[in-house]
């Protein structure tokens, strides 16, 4: 049942852009349970022993949560 949410917005945004190399180009699905995404979070936006920065995780959050 999931199905892809389109994105069409042109923008630069650091979440969700297709157009922003340096972002995480995330995508996102909705199914009955909610709004979701997945990403493998890149070892540059990383810190100690590959633990990923609170500022990455609160993006993930902002996103699905818009």
């Amino acid at each position: 049942f999931p199905r892809e949410i389109p994105n069409h917005w042109k923008g630069r945004c650091f979440g969700c852009s297709k157009t922003n190399t340096y972002g995480l180009q995330l995508r996102f699905w909705l199914s009955e349970q909610g709004c979701f995404t997945k990403c493998t979070i890149p070892d540059h936006l990383c810190g100690i022993d590959g633990l990923v920065h609170g500022g990455i995780l609160a993006t993930l959050l902002d996103e699905v949560g818009e």
